[in-house]
């Protein structure tokens, strides 16, 4: 009785074993349900059917996946073809290229004893407005194969972030020779209220782009405001500038005498005065 439940037990210990084995070997060497392409995947933001994935923050970590299959198309390939480079593209701006990657090697992989290198970028991105994105990565090989990802779009929608602004004319430090200088800028963000305060003056109450006028010769600082339908204010740099227009005098501005005005009057006020004496002194004589 005694070596028949030792049996058992031994038979148990086996079969436990050998299935931690076959798990741990499976999950290891089988990390994909069928077999992989050479490809280039965006895994985050991730795809949501028939809607963008939605955002309360305007960092969002972009997570990338190149998968290079050696052998697939040229035999070669196991030892000429390397990853050269990942980058992507924001909202169609330029390329923007992820320096640092993580490699994995995996080799006799699943049934078709595949030989594949998978590499690994992520980046943040940051200080995103809010709305509609889009994003695509890019997979450059050093045998010139190049490799695009499905564009993705997200968005971001966040009850806690400020309105961004950012004015675009005039531009700091510019100077004007016109005393009109158009207040061009861009808010993102659920807006409900937008002004801007010049000089450190009131906030006037716009609805877009408008032309600053009659401004007075010197320096001038122009700040943009914004209000969200959330209750959050935001509001841009403050841009200093520069009207420098000769032919333009403002009301406040009294005119001063240049030297010339200056002497001819002097000398009409006093040819006034010699007149005056010498019909004086002419009078007195008779």
């Amino acid at each position: 009785m005694r070596k028949t439940t030792l049996a058992v037990a031994f038979t148990a210990l086996l079969i436990t074993t050998l299935a931690e084995t076959m798990l741990i070997d499976s999950g290891k060497a089988n990390p994909f349900d069928l077999p992989v392409d050479t490809s280039i995947t965006i895994y985050d933001p991730n795809y949501i059917h028939y809607k963008d994935k939605q955002y309360e923050n305007s960092t969002v970590t972009l997570n990338i996946k190149v998968i290079l299959v050696y052998g697939q198309y040229n035999q070669s390939w196991a030892e000429t073809v390397h990853l050269d480079s990942i980058c992507y593209s924001l909202d169609g701006q330029p390329l923007v290229y992820i320096g640092n990657f993580a490699v994995e090697n995996y080799t006799n992989y699943g049934r078709d004893k595949q030989h594949f290198f998978m590499y690994t970028a992520t980046v943040k991105l940051e200080n995103l407005s809010e709305g509609s994105h889009t994003v695509t990565a890019y997979a450059n090989t050093t045998a010139y194969l190049n490799y695009r990802s499905t564009s993705y779009n997200f968005t971001v929608d966040s009850p806690y972030q400020a309105p961004l602004i950012k004015v675009l004319s005039p531009t700091s430090q510019m100077l004007s020779p016109s005393s009109n200088v158009s207040l061009v800028f861009t808010a993102s963000g659920a807006i409900n209220w937008i002004g801007y305060s010049l000089d450190g003056g009131e906030n006037v109450t716009v609805n877009g782009n408008v032309t600053l006028s009659g401004l007075s010769s010197k320096n001038h600082t122009v700040i943009v405001c914004a209000n969200d339908t959330f209750g959050n204010a935001g509001k841009s740099d403050t841009i200093t500038f520069t009207v420098d227009n000769p032919e333009f005098i403002s009301e406040e501005t009294p005119q001063t005498p240049t030297p010339f005005e200056g002497i001819f009057i002097a000398g009409a006020i006093g040819a006034i005065i010699c007149v005056g004496l010498l019909v004086y002194f002419r009078k007195r004589k008779y």
